[in-house]
């Protein structure tokens, strides 16, 4: 009975850790255990237990996709600048569901790390699903 729940829980894991990486389909963000990095794939995918996503740190957000982050949510040019798109990233405004899923979409089609479903970023390295770029 151990030994299925054991089993269950494996590839509950291995969904879960599917899920997460097909958020960043096509970029060249999977690194493999031996240091390759190549395009987020199907072949990437399947053999996740060999590597994990080499994503960027948001608290080095670049200015030019913390003005996009900005451009998203604010309609009037004067606030979408580098400041106001790092406020949004650092949770200083409130954002609609609507809002938050689309800077998140944006985020990660940079290759940003961010939150998925209740896993933190630290909690989404913790689990060997990622790691920071240098």
């Amino acid at each position: 009975m151990v030994r299925k729940m054991n089993l269950e829980k494996d590839i509950k894991e291995k969904e879960e850790k599917a899920q997460f990486m097909a958020l960043y389909w096509g970029q060249e963000v999977y690194q493999w255990n031996t240091g390759e990095i190549q395009c987020m794939t199907d072949k990437a995918m399947y053999n996740s237990d060999t590597g994990h996503l080499l994503l960027k740190d948001l608290k080095n957000i670049s200015d030019k996709d913390a003005i996009e982050v900005a451009k998203i949510v604010q309609s009037k040019p004067v606030f979408q600048n580098e400041t106001v798109g790092r406020g949004i990233v650092n949770n200083k405004y409130d954002l609609s569901m609507f809002e938050c899923r689309q800077v998140y979409d944006f985020l990660r089609s940079v290759g940003y790390l961010v939150g998925w479903k209740s896993y933190s970023p630290e909690e989404i390295i913790s689990k060997g699903w990622a790691k920071y770029r240098s």
